[in-house]
């Protein structure tokens, strides 16, 4: 699986992913994997990514979304899995059924201090769980 998509930085703290504000951006890349690509981060920071992930099959599709702190994926602009909040490392994890093609994905997240988590991973409708890579998501 694969990524490459927009990624956005906000060097704030917020409490969950509802109270991200653009006007706190602070940096946009494109990423390569669901990461935090920037060398120094704050001690609180938000960031999201944003793009297309891509359904190689239709199907059913199983999503784990795992964090510390705060975290949300959104699917067709609806939400999948609610992982949002200040909390230790925490995993959810949800099912969609998707046609084959591209689907429009958020995924918001935050960190209160203390070190973060972040991973996503994907298992397809044929295939085994294992992390969100370049292979699936777009921009």
């Amino acid at each position: 699986m694969c990524i490459r998509d927009s990624f956005y930085y906000y060097p704030v703290f917020y409490k969950n992913t509802k109270a991200i504000n653009e006007k706190d951006l602070a940096t946009e890349k494109i990423a390569k994997a669901i990461e935090i690509p920037i060398s120094q981060t704050a001690p609180s920071f938000a960031t999201r990514h944003v793009g297309y992930f891509y359904a190689a099959e239709t199907g059913v599709y199983s999503f784990a979304l795992r964090s510390d702190d705060g975290s949300v994926l959104k699917i067709g602009g609806n939400v999948l899995i609610d992982n949002d909040g200040m909390h230790s490392s925490v995993e959810k994890s949800a099912q969609i059924a998707l046609e084959k093609g591209y689907h429009p994905f958020e995924l918001f997240f935050v960190e209160g201090g203390g070190g973060y988590t972040l991973q996503l991973q994907c298992k397809t409708p044929k295939g085994k769980l294992e992390d969100v890579n370049e292979a699936v998501f777009f921009h």
